[in-house]
């Protein structure tokens, strides 16, 4: 159970960081599912039950890492949810199913990147905050 939550995160620390944080040919190591193919994940969406399973427990540490590691970010999903992110996912590995999960997921998170979610909702300024200014958007005046 342990290595099973370990390597999602490390794998979402990797990621996050800067290129410095990759080998000096700016390779990183994959763990799990997402070394698998795109076409392997649409097969088992399409399979669903267990084979599914290891997709989605990869997916959930990959996104639950990633919110955890990465700065001004306290969900990757934003105001929509896991579902949403899956139809995504799937789009993208229907154009390229030859692309490793990790590949996929990344351009996705790519794009969903600027509607992320990046302070909790019990806080005012829930998803206004502006990183390095200390103010909303849309204000001039520090908060």
């Amino acid at each position: 159970m342990r290595m099973r939550l370990l390597a999602p995160m490390l794998m979402a620390a990797v990621m996050a960081l800067p290129a410095a944080a990759r080998d000096v040919n700016g390779r990183y190591a994959v763990f799990g599912a997402g070394n698998r193919t795109c076409s392997q994940y649409l097969q088992a969406t399409r399979q669903g039950g267990a084979a599914i399973r290891p997709f989605d427990d990869w997916l959930l540490g990959h996104l639950s890492a990633y919110n955890l590691l990465v700065a001004n970010t306290y969900d990757m999903l934003g105001h929509t949810d896991f579902a949403h992110f899956d139809q995504r996912l799937q789009r993208d590995c229907r154009q390229h199913p030859r692309s490793r999960l990790v590949a996929a997921v990344a351009r996705v998170m790519d794009d969903l990147y600027p509607q992320r979610a990046n302070i909790s909702p019990r806080h005012s300024g829930w998803n206004e905050f502006r990183p390095g200014t200390g103010r909303k958007a849309g204000t001039t005046k520090p908060r």
